[in-house]
């Protein structure tokens, strides 16, 4: 058995953002019996808390929470925009500071997909918060904002006329990142996850689609190689949107059990002493 509980969490900037808790409960009391392990799943950028439909059932069934929300500018949340990882850290870092509070989160974990993958490493990398990810999933996750960018505009060379000679790819990238900063305040170059990569210490398993045309897999094999702590990748058979297969979300649910077994085994640290 299990119960969904939506809610609402504010963030910094006053976003008021739409989530969704599942818990796996007692069919006799419906109530949560212990602090369970939890997923916090992150979606991508065209994308909405439902995506964790994807994961939902497997988790609960095996005893782990899933905690999945609607970026800013997404879904049911408030705001005007996405920014690729870069305001979304906001969003996480929100979540991650009410289920630390929660009585009923044993140890947390992440699953991030395609811009989600990005805010989880940004997140995993800030000392105010490394500590309570205990693993990670990343599903084609990028480098940089500009590398896509970069990598798109050289796909449309003389087909578009932004970039009609290939000499114009950087300056065309150049007047978008302008632009974006103009309309939605942010700057696209500040959003550098490979640099985040290597101050992560939590353990990743990295995957990536092959045939992955909007984030090429080249992104996750340049993570991974960078990367600060323990790591795994799978490159499998698929695009940017396909549906994963059945072989890589078992390594992730494997993956992370390990991950949640292994904070388990933690030992608690003695109370503080008390004053005299």
């Amino acid at each position: 058995m299990c119960v969904r509980v939506d809610m609402e969490l504010v963030n910094r900037r006053q976003l008021k953002l739409k989530c969704s808790h599942y818990l796996p409960v007692d069919a006799n009391t419906m109530k949560v019996l212990k602090p369970l392990p939890c997923v916090v799943y992150l979606h991508g950028n065209s994308g909405s808390r439902i995506d964790a439909d994807d994961i939902v059932d497997s988790y609960l069934s095996e005893g782990i929470a899933v905690f999945s929300i609607d970026f800013g500018g997404c879904g049911l949340s408030d705001g005007d925009f996405v920014t690729l990882g870069w305001r979304e850290r906001d969003d996480l870092e929100c979540v991650l500071d009410y289920l630390s509070a929660d009585k009923n989160t044993a140890c947390i974990a992440l699953f991030g997909r395609s811009m989600g993958a990005a805010t989880a490493l940004l997140v995993a990398s800030d000392d105010r918060y490394y500590h309570m990810i205990r693993g990670m999933v990343l599903d084609s996750c990028y480098t940089s904002v500009r590398q896509v960018l970069l990598e798109l505009a050289n796909k449309y060379v003389g087909k578009v006329p932004l970039v009609p000679f290939a000499s114009m790819v950087d300056k065309a990238v150049d007047l978008l990142r302008e632009a974006v900063l103009h309309r939605a305040g942010f700057d696209l170059d500040a959003v550098n996850v490979i640099q985040a990569a290597r101050h992560c210490s939590s353990p990743v398993l990295f995957g990536h689609a092959d045939d992955d045309q909007l984030v090429l897999a080249s992104h996750t094999k340049n993570l991974f190689a960078e990367y600060g702590g323990e790591k795994l990748i799978n490159v499998f058979e698929g695009d940017h949107n396909s549906i994963r297969p059945k072989a890589f979300q078992d390594q992730a649910l494997s993956f992370l059990q390990r991950c949640f077994n292994d904070a388990m085994k933690e030992p608690t640290p003695p109370p503080s002493p008390v004053a005299p």
